[in-house]
């Protein structure tokens, strides 16, 4: 726990390095200040590097310079006190995470793909049509190629299995120091209070929100990325910046960033569009935004190299070339709908009759899927209750004329729109992996609102929610105390070392190739697959 907290500090420290760099870019004058959210600059450079270097160089070669390099920039920043950050408080929230998360066991998608998509960027340069290795090679997340770069490894240790920790504890360290609570920051207590609480009491391990951390996956981080995206659309909407411009620039990062994680957050682009029509002074053509559009279209580039996609499952995005396989393409996306509109029991995920082209699905799943998960039975209740609380204040100020402007509060049509929109898109892959930064932030924003209109916002003070924050943190880790040993304060790696039951099955042209007899390549450091094909 120690080293990898200490690790992933380090990691902090470069990516604010690089945000550094980044704003040095971006103003002719010296004379500028980097603040907690603009360490997503520093992300931004990162995932850059590494998709453009992966063309030409595995990027276990560069991980070191890149890393040493952020370093150095970090220490110039801070001599010249640049960073309005107590990074102490980082290091404090990166450790509590990382106790916790030394606890959760492995998920399904990481030693069945996860970590083998790592291996190819990490071990190897960019290869022509992987996908036909393995389908699910055709996923293209920025997350991973975060991971893939930054990924500290040597004897034991292997960082890739807790950088997620920054994500959240960058969430995290937004709410200290608020001198004042807006809607926005109660909306951010509510959300990271949700998260933890839901953590401490569900009854398996530290629950499905966060179960997910020690894992190199990208659901987790897509929520917190998710629901920091809908925390600064607020911000912004209400003008409570002092730099527009900037602040728009990292709102497009951020955007960027958590599409690009994972897309099934795509209708954060609808927040983007509303804040660039509403905000008509903001120069859309700047250099953060050529930036971030060469990091985009480098991803789409590399999608297209390794599926024959540009955006992968999506079939109308893939052009047919020697590597890509548009029939199975179609069919892998088929599947992740279907899989996810079937009941626990799974016995009609193939039959698309039933969950694609009709909405039989609907009522069996709404009786067994969400019926009999906690996280969806908790939302629907608290957001049930915030919209008829809501209703009854509506109506309240509507029969009391005079106060009837004080309820105008026209960001609440636009986020209404994007509630439905979202939900609408969810529903195509109803599974809480796929919309837990929008389970979350649904009752959240909504008790926001509701604080926000009455007395009880003033109990919201810097103090009162650090501790708060800090708090259910220790208690989270107080849930694991029992199995603590002084041993596990050393990293382990979490990885599967042993590679069991992995057998060699070709050699072409001096390639090895390997099969996982469980479906379990885990990082296993060789070319390996879970399913044998006749044409390798």
């Amino acid at each position: 726990m120690i080293v990898s907290s200490f690790l992933c500090f380090v990691v902090l420290l470069s990516l604010f390095g690089y945000s550094f760099l980044y704003k040095r870019i971006l103003n002719k004058s010296t004379k500028f200040k980097i603040y907690n959210s603009e360490v997503f600059y520093g992300i931004l450079l990162i995932i850059f590097f590494a998709l453009f270097i992966n063309f030409f160089l595995p990027l276990r070669i560069i991980t070191l310079p890149v890393v040493t390099i952020g370093l150095l920039l970090f220490l110039f920043g801070f001599k010249n006190k640049i960073f309005q950050i107590k990074f102490s408080y980082y290091f404090f929230i990166i450790f509590l995470i990382n106790f916790f998360t030394y606890y959760n066991g492995p998920n399904i998608d990481s030693p069945l793909y996860h970590l083998q998509t790592l291996n190819w960027m990490i071990l190897n340069k960019i290869n022509l049509g992987i996908i036909n290795l393995n389908l699910r090679f055709g996923v293209n997340s920025s997350w991973h190629s975060f991971l893939a770069l930054m990924n500290i490894s040597f004897s034991n240790i292997s960082l890739k299995y807790y950088l997620s920790s920054i994500i959240f504890s960058i969430l995290s360290y937004e709410i200290f120091f608020k001198k004042k609570f807006k809607t926005e920051d109660i909306f951010l207590f509510l959300s990271i209070s949700f998260i933890l609480t839901f953590a401490l009491i569900h009854p398996f391990v530290n629950g499905p929100i966060l179960n997910q951390l020690g894992n190199p996956e990208v659901d987790t981080v897509a929520m917190f990325l998710f629901i920091f995206s809908f925390y600064f659309f607020i911000k912004l909407f209400d003008n409570n910046f002092t730099d527009l411009n900037s602040s728009i620039n990292i709102f497009v990062v951020i955007i960027f960033l958590a599409v690009t994680t994972k897309l099934s957050n795509i209708t954060l682009i609808f927040l983007l569009l509303v804040i660039i029509f509403l905000k008509k002074n903001y120069k859309i053509i700047n250099i953060s935004n050529i930036l971030v559009g060469i990091t985009g279209l480098l991803w789409l580039f590399r999608s297209f190299l390794i599926s024959g996609c540009f955006i992968f499952p999506i079939k109308t995005t893939c052009i047919k070339t020697q590597w890509s396989d548009l029939e199975q393409t179609e069919f892998i996306a088929k599947v992740i709908q279907s899989y996810t509109r079937d009941t626990r029991l799974r016995e009609k995920w193939t039959d698309f009759d039933h969950t694609i082209n009709s909405y039989d699905w609907f009522i069996p799943w709404f009786n067994d899927y969400f019926l009999n998960t906690s996280l969806l039975k908790i939302s629907a209740i608290l957001t049930i209750l915030a919209c008829l609380f809501l209703f009854i204040l509506f109506l309240d100020k509507v029969l009391r004329m005079s106060e009837k402007k004080r309820f105008n509060n026209n960001y609440f049509i636009y986020v209404l729109i994007f509630f439905l929109i979202s939900i609408y898109i969810w529903h195509k892959a109803p599974e809480i992996r796929f919309g837990s930064g929008l389970i979350i932030s649904i009752p959240c924003f909504l008790l926001a609102i509701i604080i926000n209109k009455f007395e009880i916002k003033k109990y919201f003070t810097h103090y009162k929610t650090f501790l708060t924050v800090i708090f259910l943190f220790i208690l989270v880790c107080i849930k694991h105390f029992q199995k603590f040993d002084i041993e596990h304060l050393i990293l382990i790696n979490k990885g599967n070392t042993k590679y069991e039951y992995i057998v060699k099955i070709a050699d072409i042209d001096g390639v090895e190739i390997f099969q996982s007899l469980k479906s379990r390549c885990g990082d296993f450091p060789k070319i390996c697959v879970n399913k044998k094909k006749k044409k390798l």
